[in-house]
């Protein structure tokens, strides 16, 4: 008899009680609120968050935009959010999944929950219980011993196309459905999985939208659940299903769906940023940022600058060549390793202001950059993705070659940023937009989101921050 893992799946999301969760998972998902919400409010000023607030702010007065005195629909608030959660490439990334998980699953959580009058404990499990069926599918997208996810193999974003199953099942925990409602659910947003990496190689503004729109396409098949639509129980391993559809036979591990649930959590391995860019030019910034620091590196002193990275990291970040070197704005500066080594060299940070169109335009950056060369390294090949590994290898002028190897960068579960420095990346990241009370207030509100009655006290107050009131007109 086929196994179907959606009613594995379901059954443990249905199962699972607040009181079930250790104590390191709740403590893991109120710190992914928390820069996630932060993320959200660096965002709220963006030109491209502005128009989409503006395509999608009718509707019923159901759940908050982060950062606007303005309510929408459920759905519509989880597509603007999730896509303030993305824009600014500032939120987590899970390794080997490949996956921008709490981009999704917080603004599901937080426009459901605030729909329903959900308590704290319900969002915060919902959310576990998405964090790991969001990130178990990215897993699964690997044959076993391989080092390529073949979503990404065929075109696929995993973020946008997983996000869908994981939201839906949030949604559907939140809103209260039953094991055969919440398959129905994933059954539905199967057929709603959607979004290519095509948008990466020139960095095109789309991608950020993904995580927004798989959110918003998984609350609607919750919804349609809710209502009584169907969907197939085999929508993992059915022959037409999602795997053999999307990933193809052969190039995947069921098995890694269900393995462990509950007892070993994936939620775990999620990585957080502390640089707004691309996770693949993370350890070459690390490297970077030590060489400089050490040896008191001059840029005017650099003759070359060698990195090496994985092939699969090469193919995001290095390639084409051209266009990684001649970025066309800074979103797509995001997505470039030899942008983000010139700028963290020159200026000995990697912030939201690196990205900025006057730095877009820094002569010092730009010829730094045409010392940059990269290439993939065989022998890096082999720790991807478990880990994300960066060679730097700098010669100065004078002939003195300085050099550092980053096995896995800042922000890992092996390199972990801190609540103090979680709770520093917001405040110094939202000094136009936020008060240090209101900082304040909302680091205090998620510390103890575990015990809150009901999360509108959350969304309430933070639709009472003076960034609150920007115009969408």
């Amino acid at each position: 008899m086929i196994k179907k893992y959606a009613e594995d799946l379901a059954s443990f999301a249905y199962e699972i009680d607040f009181q079930d969760l250790p104590k390191e998972v709740i403590e893991n998902v109120k710190l992914r609120i928390l820069d996630t919400i932060g993320v959200m409010l660096m965002a709220c000023k963006e030109k491209f968050i502005k128009d989409i607030v503006d395509i999608a702010k009718d509707g019923r007065p159901e759940s908050t935009i982060i950062g606007f005195n303005l309510k929408v629909s459920s759905q519509n608030a989880v597509l603007i959010n999730g896509t303030m959660a993305h824009v600014l490439e500032f939120d987590d990334t899970h390794f080997p999944s490949r996956i921008h998980p709490s981009a999704v699953i917080v603004p599901t959580a937080l426009a459901v929950g605030e729909k329903t009058g959900a308590d704290g404990p319900n969002v915060i499990t919902s959310m576990a219980v998405g964090y790991e069926i969001l990130t178990r599918m990215g897993n699964a997208a690997y044959s076993s011993g391989s080092n390529v996810n073949s979503l990404y193999r065929r075109g696929f974003h995993p973020t946008s196309v997983c996000g869908v199953f994981a939201s839906a099942v949030v949604a559907g925990k939140i809103l209260g459905l039953d094991v055969d409602k919440i398959v129905a659910a994933m059954g539905i947003a199967g057929s709603m999985a959607s979004g290519l990496v095509e948008c990466l190689r020139k960095g095109e503004s789309i991608k950020c939208v993904h995580p927004g729109w798989s959110g918003h396409a998984g609350v609607i098949a919750a919804l349609l659940a809710e209502k009584g639509f169907t969907g197939p129980h085999t929508i993992f391993e059915g022959d037409f299903g999602f795997f053999n559809s999307f990933v193809g036979k052969g190039n995947y591990d069921l098995e890694k769906l269900t393995e462990g649930l509950g007892k070993r959590w994936e939620l775990l391995n999620i990585y957080f940023k502390p640089y707004p860019s691309c996770h693949l030019t993370h350890a070459a910034i690390d490297a970077c940022l030590s060489l400089k620091k050490e040896h008191r590196i001059i840029p005017d002193d650099i003759e070359e600058v060698e990195v090496k990275i994985p092939e699969e990291a090469m193919k995001v970040v290095g390639k084409p060549e051209g266009l990684k070197r001649n970025p066309k704005n800074g979103y797509a500066a995001k997505f470039s390793i030899y942008w983000t080594v010139a700028t963290a060299l020159v200026e000995g940070t990697v912030s939201l202001d690196t990205f900025s169109d006057r730095k877009m335009k820094d002569l010092n950056i730009l010829k730094l950059v045409e010392k940059v060369k990269c290439d993939d390294d065989p022998k890096l090949n082999a720790l991807f993705p478990q880990k994300l590994p960066a060679l730097v290898r700098i010669k100065l002028k004078d002939g003195k070659i300085f050099e550092c190897m980053v096995e896995t960068s800042k922000g890992s579960p092996k390199k972990p940023m801190k609540a103090h420095e979680l709770k520093e990346k917001l405040e110094v990241n939202t000094t136009q937009i936020l008060t240090k009370e209101e900082v304040q207030w909302l680091v205090e509100m998620i510390d103890k989101l575990d015990k809150l009655s009901n999360i509108n006290e959350l969304l309430n107050g933070i639709r009472k921050f003076k960034c609150a009131h920007i115009s969408v007109e």
